[in-house]
């Protein structure tokens, strides 16, 4: 299953989990998330060398689990517009954290 940020709750989990059904939610991109995904310096890159991933655990507050966040990280061309939200100041990439 696949979901936007606004599905990551406690219970939604829960009942993915409890049925070993596979899930992508896109993170809450809080303080904390992002300074886990700033901190982050083992890449792979993938896709031609335009794309690299990298991933981190981490129990947010109020969580019973640690759960695992997958970060993608696209080097971005110089015409092209990033789209979304700005979740790192690093110039030359955009982030998107799952």
């Amino acid at each position: 299953m696949r979901a936007d940020s606004g599905f990551f709750v406690q219970e939604l989990l829960e009942y993915l989990e409890a049925r070993d059904l596979g899930y992508v939610i896109v993170a809450r991109c809080t303080r904390h998330i992002k300074a886990m995904a700033a901190s982050l310096s083992h890449w792979k890159e993938v896709a031609g060398g335009n794309y690299a991933v990298s991933e981190f655990s981490s129990q947010l507050w109020g969580r019973k689990k640690p759960r695992r966040s997958n970060v993608v990280r696209e080097r971005v061309r110089e015409k092209k517009m990033a789209v979304g939200r700005k979740l790192l100041g690093v110039p030359g990439y955009t982030f998107r954290i799952l």
